[in-house]
């Protein structure tokens, strides 16, 4: 009788199939994160995922937004969303990656479908979608700054103008002011009388 009997390994009946499941992570960054901060975090996924069977098919940057509220003191985040094929292993590890990431502020993990042939699936992740994904674009509280004061020049602007006519038509509508009349000029009778009298005594 062979006593030598090997340990039964447990599988669950899904691990014996050829299919996936599909995911969805939604990761808050920090909003200082960099354009080459982000793009090792999504070349970082993408190359564990490889190395334990599953795929990153696609990625997307949402930008900087408002927080409902404050994570770790920051008031704004980064939203990066990832979606891929693998299992509850892959998740697991891939979010305890997530937790030791400094960059990372919060992240969230939902499984959208399952028994996915990843042949069907292939993946939407180039170099160029990378580049993509980690440029956050414009801030939009500053965008909106810009646009406020932009609008409050230009009403100034508006406004001196109108003054400006307004004082025009003011002054092209009061009446002309009336002129002094001129001063007459005195004749030199004074001086003339002296003259004369000095010519009469020298005769």
């Amino acid at each position: 009788m062979n006593t030598n009997i090997e340990p039964a390994v447990v599988r669950s009946q899904r691990s014996l199939r050829t299919t996936q499941r599909e995911y969805e992570t939604v990761l808050i960054l920090k909003p200082d994160a960099n354009k080459s901060q982000i793009k090792r975090i999504v070349t970082n996924v993408q190359q564990m995922f490889a190395d334990a069977g599953a795929s990153l098919i696609s990625a997307d940057n949402w930008g900087l937004r408002t927080l409902a509220y404050p994570i770790k003191r920051n008031t704004r985040g980064i939203y990066l969303y990832l979606r891929f094929l693998g299992g509850s292993d892959t998740v697991l590890n891939f979010e305890q990656k997530l937790r030791l990431t400094e960059t990372v502020l919060r992240y969230l993990t939902v499984k959208v479908d399952e028994d996915i042939d990843p042949t069907a699936r292939p993946s939407e992740v180039s170099e160029d979608l990378l580049e993509a994904v980690s440029d956050t674009g414009p801030d939009p509280v500053e965008i909106e700054r810009q646009r406020q004061t932009e609008e409050a020049a230009k009403a100034a602007s508006e406004a001196a103008a109108a003054a400006e006519v307004a004082a025009a038509e003011a002054a092209a509508a009061a009446p002309a002011p009336e002129e002094a009349p001129a001063k007459k000029e005195e004749a030199p009778a004074k001086e003339a009388a002296p003259a004369a009298a000095a010519t009469t005594e020298e005769n």
